[in-house]
């Protein structure tokens, strides 16, 4: 029978999830890579993106994604956002042959969004809503940058699922499309899309879990 992890260790993974450092940061980042697969494939492959497109990606982790993202689509810029040092690093380490030209990783507070006004074709973020300190800040940064008729992609997985894993008492916000919703009116967003899918994970405590997640695809509203 499997040891049960103790309050200790699932505080530690909780804090190394919401902010991976050190070893063990790249450990999870790595873990998060096999963990994460279905999310990130079928967000890359529902991004809605222009020739030559600018796109801001926020916690990309150490990015192993990206090189499927730059087959996929033209991208003229790609700027990756983490509030983790460790994942910054290792990010622009493994994509450096890329980072001459195109692409960037720069750490950020979580919150404030250092770039100017209407830049970004396109943004996304793959299981990062959870870890926002101030939601409705960033999602007005984001529209912010983002340019007119360009697209804001979030990928979650639903709080139903969520509230069985034990570490997410320890940090995490859980949202449920609805509660995402309330979110967007006072920050100029809309859902355009929604697409509720499903897949088999492997729990960051080693078990076979069912999840239900969700790709919202947003539009500045009145647009």
């Amino acid at each position: 029978m499997e040891k049960p992890f103790s309050e200790e260790q699932l505080k530690n993974l909780a804090a190394q999830l919401r902010c991976p450092e050190g070893e063990m940061g790249i450990a999870t980042g790595l873990n998060m890579n096999t963990g994460n697969q279905a999310m990130i494939s079928a967000t890359l492959e529902l991004l809605q993106l222009p020739a030559n497109a600018s796109v801001l990606e926020l916690g990309p982790g150490n990015a192993q994604h990206l090189p499927s993202l730059l087959e996929q689509y033209s991208i003229s810029n790609y700027q990756g956002l983490e509030i983790s040092q460790t994942m910054c690093d290792q990010a622009a380490a493994m994509h450096k042959d890329a980072a001459h030209s195109k692409v960037r990783f720069s750490c950020y507070d979580g919150i404030h969004i250092p770039f100017e006004k209407e830049m970004f074709d396109g943004i996304f973020t793959i299981n990062t809503i959870y870890f926002w300190e101030q939601p409705q800040v960033l999602l007005s940064e984001m529209e912010r940058v983002l340019k007119p008729g360009g697209q804001l992609f979030i990928t979650f997985a639903q709080a139903s699922f969520m509230q069985q894993l034990p570490f997410v008492q320890y940090g995490f916000t859980l949202y449920d499309t609805e509660k995402i919703a309330a979110l967007l009116t006072p920050a100029n967003f809309s859902i355009a899309e929604e697409w509720h899918k499903n897949d088999v994970a492997i729990s960051k405590i080693g078990t076979k879990v069912d999840r239900a997640f969700t790709v919202l695809k947003l539009k500045k509203s009145g647009l």
